[in-house]
C-alpha cells in the first residue's frame, strides 16, 4: 500500500480531501497529507539546488565543454518512459541515412563495468553496457548493412571523454547525446526534448514529490519539442499550447509509436502476427512505461495477453524465469512476448525454464518528417 500512495502521489500530486468521511479513510488522507509535504519540502531544496546549478552554467561561472563537431542532444524533462530510445536510433538513422557518421553516447544507466568508456557492439554483454545502448547497437546492425555507415554507441559517464574516443576511433561528425538534457556539462548544437503526451508533466511538482526533473521554465533551453505518444493523448492541443507559452520559438512535432514486425527471442528470424495471436501469450516487460507497451499490443489484436510487469531496466534473475515458467503453467499459456529492450536481459532466464519467447519490434515515426528532417539537417 505505501508503493502504491508513493506512485499516486508523485503522478497525481497534493490529494483532494476525500468525500468518505469515515475514521480509516480520514486517517489514510492525513497520511498521504504528511507524506505529501514532506516531499514537497524536499522538492523545494531539490528546486534550489536545479536553479543554482543552471545559474551557474549560464553566467558563465561553470563553463561546458565543447566537442569541435556538431553535438544534438535528445532528453526530456520528466522521469519514466517518454519514448527517448525509439528517438534516438530514429533520429541516428535518419543522420546515418544521410551520409553522416554518427555516434550516440550515454550514460549506459545500471552497467556494472568499471571502465570510464565502453564501445558498445551488438555481441556484448549487457552488464557491461546497459540495456538501452545495446537495444541501440543491436537495432543499428540490422539496418545498416554493410556497416560502413553504422552509427557507434558509447558509453561512459564522462560523455567528453567518450566524444574525444568517437572522434578518434570512427570520426564522427555528429554526436548524438542520450538522455543529455540536464547534462549541461557538454555544450550542443541542438537540444531535443521529447515530452510523452499520455503524461506530459505529471502533476507539475519536482521530484520527488512529482516526476519534473527541472521547473518547466527551463524548456526555453529546448531548440525543438517532440510530443511523443501523441496518438495516446487526451487533448494534444494543450500540451502544444503550453510550450508555445514556455518557449514560442521551438518548433513541436508529434511522434507515434508503431509495431514493425515480431521475431523470435534472440533471432532475426520473423514471426506471423496471425500465428502469434492464436496462442495464449504472456506479456513480460521491464520499461518506464509499460502500460504504452501494453496499449501497443493491444492495437494488434493481442486483446486478452496476460501481462506480468516488472521494475524499468530490470535485471532478469534466475528465480525470475521461475515464476514466469510457473505462471504459464499455471495460466496454460504458449509463451512469452517481449520489448527489444528487455530481449537481451530475459533470453536466458527464459531458455533455461524452455518457454517459447517472441520480441514485439517498435518504430518510432516523427511528423510531419519533411519538416522534422529539414530542421535536422540545417545543423550540419
Amino acid at each position: 500500500m505505501g508503493i502504491k500512495y508513493f506512485f499516486s502521489l508523485v503522478e497525481n500530486g497534493k490529494p483532494a480531501f476525500p468525500d468518505d468521511r469515515s475514521p480509516r479513510i480520514l486517517l489514510s488522507y492525513a497520511l498521504r497529507r504528511l507524506v505529501f509535504s514532506m516531499l514537497f519540502g524536499c522538492s523545494f531544496l531539490y528546486q534550489s539546488l536545479v536553479w543554482m546549478r543552471a545559474a551557474l552554467y549560464r553566467c558563465k561561472i561553470f563553463t561546458p565543454a565543447r566537442l569541435p563537431c556538431l553535438v544534438i542532444s535528445v532528453g526530456n524533462i520528466t522521469t519514466g518512459g517518454t519514448g527517448k530510445t525509439p528517438a534516438v536510433i530514429e533520429i541516428a538513422c535518419l543522420l546515418a541515412q544521410h551520409g553522416t557518421r554518427v555516434a550516440v553516447l550515454s550514460r549506459g544507466y545500471r552497467r556494472t563495468s568499471s571502465f570510464p568508456t565502453v564501445i558498445v557492439e551488438p555481441d556484448s554483454d549487457v552488464s557491461q553496457t546497459g540495456d538501452e545502448p545495446l537495444l541501440m547497437a543491436r537495432k543499428f546492425q540490422r539496418v545498416f548493412s554493410p556497416s560502413a555507415l553504422r552509427p557507434a554507441v558509447l558509453v561512459g559517464s564522462r560523455r567528453y571523454r567518450s566524444g574525444l574516443l568517437a572522434l578518434e576511433r570512427f570520426q564522427s561528425e555528429v554526436i548524438l547525446l542520450d538522455d543529455g538534457f540536464q547534462h549541461l556539462q557538454l555544450a550542443r548544437d541542438c537540444d531535443v526534448v521529447l515530452i510523452d503526451a499520455a503524461r506530459p508533466f505529471g502533476s507539475g511538482n519536482l521530484l520527488p514529490a512529482g516526476c519534473l526533473r527541472e521547473p518547466l521554465v527551463h524548456l526555453r533551453r529546448a531548440t525543438a519539442f517532440i510530443v511523443t505518444r501523441s496518438d495516446e493523448a487526451p487533448d494534444l492541443q494543450v500540451i502544444r499550447r503550453t510550450l508555445k507559452r514556455i518557449n514560442p520559438a521551438a518548433p513541436v512535432f508529434n511522434a507515434t509509436h508503431a509495431f514493425n514486425g515480431f521475431r523470435r527471442l534472440g533471432s532475426d528470424e520473423p514471426v506471423d502476427a496471425e500465428a502469434l495471436l492464436r496462442q495464449r501469450l504472456l506479456a513480460v516487460s521491464g520499461l518506464g512505461n509499460p502500460a504504452s507497451f501494453h496499449h501497443l499490443l493491444n492495437t494488434q489484436g493481442f486483446h486478452e495477453i496476460e501481462t506480468l510487469v516488472f521494475p524499468d531496466h530490470h535485471a532478469y534473475r534466475e528465480q525470475d524465469g521461475l515464476a514466469i515458467a510457473r505462471l504459464c503453467h499455471e495460466r496454460r499459456l504458449n509463451g512469452v512476448m517481449t520489448s527489444e529492450k528487455d530481449e537481451m536481459k530475459l533470453l536466458p532466464r527464459l531458455e533455461s525454464v524452455g518457454i517459447a519467447g517472441y520480441v514485439a519490434m517498435i518504430r518510432l515515426t516523427i511528423h510531419p518528417e519533411k519538416e522534422f528532417r529539414e530542421m535536422l539537417f540545417s545543423y550540419i
